[in-house]
């Protein structure tokens, strides 16, 4: 793509701008249609698009981290690859029920959603990060302990209990929705390491956007598991914009990564 048209088109106001339309024209279509089997066919193909959409902007703030700053290279890389199987999740997903009219859950697409979690908790361990003194490292470590042991509890109490819990005969969907609820609690984790050792830079903006966007899919994942245990969800329905939205906030922070590269902003350690 020519650099020129790159730098004019792809900055943080267009970028918003684009991401703001995205929603609302998700929205719009929920409110003005009652048509369930139209929902179904307009969230399958639009969330796949949007997705490719935000592969292709993690993709080239992956390639500008490679050429302008390579500390940062191998975690974009892993968030962008973790994306691509995200998307070929849709993908799949959106072949098995619209082209071929099967249930897409359980299905081969949900070995390309679990890859996700830990491509993507992993890319964001791998991001450059701030150097603490001793004593601040011991508090974050105690800090981080406690966040996780609670927020396990948390997640055990109301999320993988009930599923042991529940009657369902398929052992298969029971298996996997757990460990969709174990990968939240991994994506959960890598989310307070990003709070506690990574917003400390000059240039935090593409990390409070990316922890926002796991916040949502964390949520929306959260709702997912319970909408498959009481059998509710529905494709293409009010839940998947949260995923929409998570996703539009995870590009963002792409784009304001790669603002930052062309304005020479790079990670600094705090003083």
């Amino acid at each position: 793509m020519n650099k020129n048209i790159t730098e004019n088109y792809l900055n943080f106001r267009n970028g918003l701008l684009v991401g703001s339309i995205i929603i609302l024209i998700y929205l719009i279509f929920l409110v003005l249609s009652s048509d369930k089997n139209l929902i179904m066919v307009f969230g399958n193909s639009y969330t796949p698009l949007i997705n490719l959409l935000v592969c292709f902007i993690l993709f080239y703030a992956t390639k500008m981290s490679y050429l302008h700053h390579r500390q940062s290279y191998r975690g974009w890389l892993l968030l962008a690859i973790g994306q691509f199987m995200f998307f070929l999740g849709d993908l799949i997903w959106s072949i098995f029920e619209l082209g071929m009219g099967l249930e897409p859950y359980p299905s081969i697409a949900d070995l390309f959603y679990l890859a996700y979690y830990p491509l993507f908790a992993i890319g964001i361990f791998m991001l450059p990060k701030n150097p603490f003194s001793q004593i601040r490292q011991f508090k974050t470590i105690l800090d981080i302990s406690i966040i996780i042991l609670s927020s396990g509890l948390i997640f055990w109490i109301f999320l993988i209990s009930p599923n042991l819990a529940s009657d369902s005969s398929d052992v298969i969907s029971l298996v996997i929705s757990i460990i969709y609820v174990v990968l939240d609690f991994v994506l959960l984790f890598a989310l307070i390491i990003l709070l506690f050792e990574k917003l400390g830079s000059v240039s935090k903006r593409p990390f409070l956007l990316l922890a926002a966007g796991i916040v949502v899919q964390i949520i929306s994942d959260t709702i997912y598991s319970y909408q498959v245990t009481d059998l509710s969800y529905v494709s293409g329905g009010i839940l998947d914009i949260g995923w929409i939205i998570g996703f539009v906030l995870i590009a963002l922070a792409g784009i304001a990564h790669v603002e930052n590269i062309r304005q020479k902003k790079y990670f600094q350690p705090i003083i």
